[in-house]
């Protein structure tokens, strides 16, 4: 698969398809792969765009915490490398709050949004959930 140079990092992305932009953006503990069902069933009428995050799958792994506005502009940077200046933002879980971020940095990026299983603010259960994976 493709890698793109965004910052200090690699993205490692697919990139399939012809038409208006679809981007997928994964949850926390997925990668690209999340997405396959989804890419082929929308591939032969969009362009669809998926990717790992920084620290998931084929991209940059990374010890230094990252926050969902870091991976949102990480995502920006992927969207200026891959030259798309509108997209549908489809984000599951985790990947709904980046592309949140996006929505509200660059809403000319975002023609449409939809968020899937998704949040706009971690509670404290989701603040437990986040410490207990770190420390494991």
């Amino acid at each position: 698969m493709p890698i793109a140079r965004v910052g200090r990092y690699e993205i490692n992305y697919r990139d399939e398809g012809e038409g208006f932009p679809v981007v997928l953006i994964h949850g926390l503990a997925g990668d690209l792969k999340a997405w396959s069902p989804q890419v082929e069933a929308l591939r032969d009428r969009f362009r669809v765009i998926s990717f790992d995050n920084r620290g998931a799958g084929g991209s940059s792994q990374v010890d230094e915490p990252a926050s969902t506005t870091d991976l949102a502009r990480d995502t920006i940077g992927l969207l200026a490398h891959l030259g798309v200046d509108s997209a549908h933002v489809v984000g599951r879980s985790m990947g709904g709050a980046i592309a949140q971020i996006i929505a509200l940095e660059r809403p000319d990026l975002v023609r449409s949004l939809v968020l899937c299983a998704s949040f706009a603010k971690i509670d404290p259960l989701g603040h437990r959930v986040l410490t207990n994976m770190r420390q494991v």
